[in-house]
């Protein structure tokens, strides 16, 4: 029963419009669905394994000397609706809605990070229009 549960949450995010990254406390990409792909052209090969930042969101935090956190995230444990500019691998940017929240063990530990990213760029053009 668990390896058919497993199946169906396997399929459900890779049918999902939305982009998924689940990176780990040092924000090393260990998984990314599908769209996740199309939304940042880059591949599974060339993303999973690099760090957070080779998407250079302009809200994302860098690297921060002298506190806790490298990342706002895992201060804040999670991030509701925030629009940020990525860049994708052909350099184009795009307007994302990302949402993001800490990932915990059974235990209580951190373990990472799930995001979620919706590209918003035609709702934002007919805004525009």
């Amino acid at each position: 029963m668990q390896d058919k549960i497993k199946g169906f949450w396997e399929a459900v995010v890779e049918t999902m419009e939305e982009g998924v990254m689940i990176v780990d406390t040092e924000g090393v990409i260990m998984f990314v669905n599908r769209a996740l792909e199309e939304l940042t052209g880059y591949s599974r090969s060339e993303i999973i394994g690099s760090k957070c930042t080779v998407l250079n969101c302009d809200v994302c935090e860098s690297v921060k000397r002298g506190e806790d956190f490298w990342c706002d995230l895992f201060k804040l444990r999670n991030i509701k609706r925030q629009r940020c500019a990525l860049r994708r691998k052909d350099g184009k940017i795009v307007q994302v809605l990302k949402n993001a929240t800490i990932l915990y063990d059974k235990d209580g530990n951190v373990l990472g990070a799930i995001e979620t990213l919706t590209d918003i760029s035609e709702i934002l053009k007919k805004e525009n229009r």
